[in-house]
């Protein structure tokens, strides 16, 4: 089983000393308070998690929708795009996790073929209806770093979701600054040096004039776009 289905265990590591788990993906930043996560009440039997940004996406143009749809479809998803959850971060009861980690493991083998993002399909497909949305300042998707919704969101959790990640490639829109912990933490830690992030002399090319062209054709558009509201404010 691969790791990223490790969030369906994160129970197992805690006591019962702790009620609330927050799991937050590691290609993230925390930039603002985590406490109203863990002071929310959090609807019996249920778990929090931010709308997917594909969903903004899909709000681009008919064909960015189309595109998004047949990716639904592929997978067996048929409740609204917008519905559909990222699983970066997580918000649960440790008391109720279980029960839902133990639905997902049993889906997995009717829907494992289907998959794109295995351990996010799996749980908006087994048990999305149990996922209260909250707003994306809690998972804010790091290519819209800069824009108009960065300022509009004040996000608390930055999510480097997609290639390159700032660690790799300092290359727009976050640059130097947005890779300046992964070096602190390096430097701070010699006996990590192996795992030293190497540039892919040959991508970075491509990875230059990708963030360029999707941050005027589509990152600046997308956010332009209103998130749709949560189910729970947070």
């Amino acid at each position: 089983m691969h790791i990223m289905f490790g969030r369906l265990f994160i129970h197992v590591f805690f006591g019962d000393e702790y009620d609330r788990i927050v799991y937050i993906d590691g290609d993230t930043q925390v930039a603002g308070s985590l406490a109203p996560l863990f002071d929310v009440v959090i609807p019996s039997g249920g778990f929090l998690a931010c709308r997917d940004p594909a969903g903004l996406f899909a709000d681009l143009s008919s064909g960015w929708r189309g595109r998004v749809a047949a990716e639904r479809r592929a997978i067996g998803y048929g409740q609204p795009l917008n519905r559909y959850f990222n699983s970066g971060v997580l918000v649960v009861d440790r008391s109720s996790w279980p029960e839902i980690a133990a639905e997902c493991l049993k889906s997995i083998g009717q829907f494992g073929q289907k998959m794109k993002y295995p351990d996010q399909d799996i749980l908006n497909l087994a048990v999305g209806d149990r996922c209260t949305l909250i707003a994306n300042r809690w998972n804010f998707p790091g290519f819209l770093i800069g824009t108009a919704a960065e300022q509009r969101v004040k996000p608390h959790i930055y999510h480097f979701m997609s290639n390159p990640r700032p660690w790799k490639e300092q290359v727009a829109p976050w640059g130097a600054k947005w890779a300046k912990p992964y070096r602190d933490l390096l430097a701070d830690h010699p006996a990590l040096a192996a795992l030293t992030p190497r540039p892919e002399i040959k991508m970075t090319p491509r990875y230059v004039l990708q963030q360029l062209y999707k941050g005027v054709l589509e990152y600046r558009r997308v956010a332009r776009i209103l998130e749709a509201a949560p189910d729970l404010e947070v």
